[in-house]
């Protein structure tokens, strides 16, 4: 195993006076304002140390410092149910599926030039092979993004690309493509006293409970600036993008909740006004096959059947709705406000 470590991580956690979930949990705060108290915490890593960490209800044994991840602590004498190495990852054949994707048996690879390779295999180990002078960052988050939800893929979870936030004892997902919006609700959503289950990846398991995943939201500058939100602090996701990471620290919620709405969003230039349809009958199955984070890995790693009753159950159980909103002028507070008055309405 070949070593490739930092030398530990500053995480900053925003904590909220209150609880986590409440329908209108927490004081509405105006666009203006921020997260009212921020508190600095930092995991000091030793170079070569054994690293473990806990997500989407696994624990995961690490040869990287995962900073958008919570360390685990009390837990050394556990069987990880997931290890990460740095190591060769070179793909035993099969067939692409993506220029830079391959899959086959119970694998699936993603080679990024420049930045690494990986292979993840059986849903409990990932090789990663980071190119020369790659930036640490840019590693973690192909690792955190397609790598991550193909191993959930792997274990039998429907695996979508969106954000979850926790409404009272329930969740509501709002999923769909790059530059929906979907973090930037979820955001303006943790403002008001709500707590973040997921971003970008959400694991939904066969009981329709999304799993709480990374400590962290993506956001783009200037959705972070309409919400208030102080970029300077924050890290990009990787070197030369206008996205930052922002820790969820005690905004993130600590158990699986189930699903009650599912929203796809999607921005639409040209538009002036939101529009909402609700999904019905067949579309329904149709549209969690769509809003799946790598449509086509769900029907390969799970057999057909279970397949079907993760998301036909998943589609039978919660109000499901396309969102297309204004992509330019659109007041993120009141499409969040919307949000939760419509999901209210489905109780």
């Amino acid at each position: 195993m070949r070593a490739w470590f930092g030398s530990g991580v500053g995480v900053c956690h925003r904590v909220e006076e209150g609880g986590g979930g409440g329908r209108r949990a927490g004081r509405r705060l105006p666009a203006s304002g921020c997260a009212p108290r921020i508190q600095c915490l930092y995991y000091n890593f030793p170079s070569g140390s054994i690293l473990r960490f806990t997500a989407f209800d696994l624990l995961i044994r690490s040869d990287l410092e995962l900073p958008e991840l919570l360390p685990c602590t009390g837990r050394a004498s556990e069987t990880p149910d997931v290890v990460l190495r740095v190591d060769a990852a070179d793909a035993p054949g099969g067939r692409r599926t993506g220029p830079f994707t391959r899959i086959g048996g119970d694998w699936f690879s993603l080679e990024v030039p420049g930045i690494a390779r990986y292979l993840v295999e059986r849903g409990a180990q990932v090789s990663i092979d980071p190119s020369p002078g790659a930036d640490a960052a840019a590693v973690r988050l192909f690792l955190l993004g397609p790598v991550i939800s193909a191993l959930l893929a792997q274990r039998g979870l429907t695996v979508l690309r969106g954000a979850a936030v926790r409404v009272g004892e329930q969740c509501m997902v709002c999923a769909g493509a790059s530059g929906g919006g979907k973090s930037t609700v979820a955001a303006a959503l943790m403002l008001r006293g709500h707590q973040v289950l997921a971003d970008d990846v959400v694991a939904v398991d066969g009981q329709g409970r999304v799993l709480p995943g990374l400590a962290r939201l993506k956001l783009w500058a200037d959705a972070a600036r309409a919400l208030g939100i102080d970029t300077a602090a924050l890290s990009p996701v990787r070197p030369g993008m206008e996205r930052f990471s922002l820790p969820l620290g005690a905004s993130l919620a600590e158990r699986a909740l189930p699903v009650r709405s599912v929203y796809a969003l999607a921005g639409i230039e040209g538009a002036t006004a939101l529009r909402v349809q609700a999904v019905r009958g067949m579309q329904r199955f149709g549209m969690l096959k769509a809003l799946a984070y790598q449509p086509g890995l769900m029907e390969y790693f799970v057999r057909e059947d279970r397949a079907l009753l993760h998301t036909g159950g998943l589609g039978a159980r919660v109000g499901i709705a396309s969102v297309e909103r204004p992509a330019r002028g659109m007041d993120v507070n009141v499409l969040a406000e919307y949000l939760l008055d419509d999901m209210e309405s489905q109780a």
